[in-house]
């Protein structure tokens, strides 16, 4: 089990992206009720292609790497856990971090922005798809650490299949 930094709200990324707190709040809050609820808040080891196949809206049975267990937000910080899973990018996860790697963690969303200054400000119509681990994190401190034992409201292994089935379903 991995705990860090998911997001931040209202501050801007080493991208020049700035998400607005309340646009931030709202999907955090949206795919928490859809997602973390249900035990189907499932990611990728490193963002998809956005003009590949699968698309950068819809999750690769073959990329999965993960799953968040539980977030919260501390101030405009949002921390949690997150579970590396018995699949093959999962096992590649797992390879990165016993090398000594460190992983961050980054949101994946669509949506629109403008620029001023330099700094693009996502639009109101930002919708968050997933937490993806990545390399290197746009968000500041956004790094990933295992963590010793586990956690107290852990469920049975998931089905990877069935929960990407139900995550399409839900999306």
């Amino acid at each position: 089990m991995n705990t860090g930094v998911l997001a931040r709200a209202g501050a801007c990324n080493l991208n020049s992206h700035l998400y607005d707190k309340d646009v931030v709040y709202r999907e955090c809050s949206d795919y928490f009720d859809t997602h973390v609820r249900f035990n189907q808040a499932l990611g990728e080891f490193e963002h998809p292609d956005p003009e590949g196949l699968g698309g950068f809206r819809a999750l690769n049975i073959d990329h999965i790497s993960h799953h968040v267990i539980d977030y919260w937000w501390r101030g405009n910080i949002l921390v949690g856990y997150v579970e590396i899973l018995p699949t093959p990018k999962g096992f590649q996860l797992r390879d990165q971090y016993l090398a000594g790697y460190l992983l961050g963690m980054s949101t994946r969303g669509l949506g629109s922005f403008q620029e001023k200054g330099g700094i693009r400000y996502v639009g109101a119509d930002y919708k968050l798809i997933t937490f993806d681990f990545v390399r290197a994190p746009a968000t500041e401190g956004a790094y990933m650490r295992p963590v010793q034992g586990t956690f107290p409201q852990m469920r049975k292994p998931i089905d990877v299949h069935q929960q990407l089935r139900l995550f399409t379903k839900y999306s």
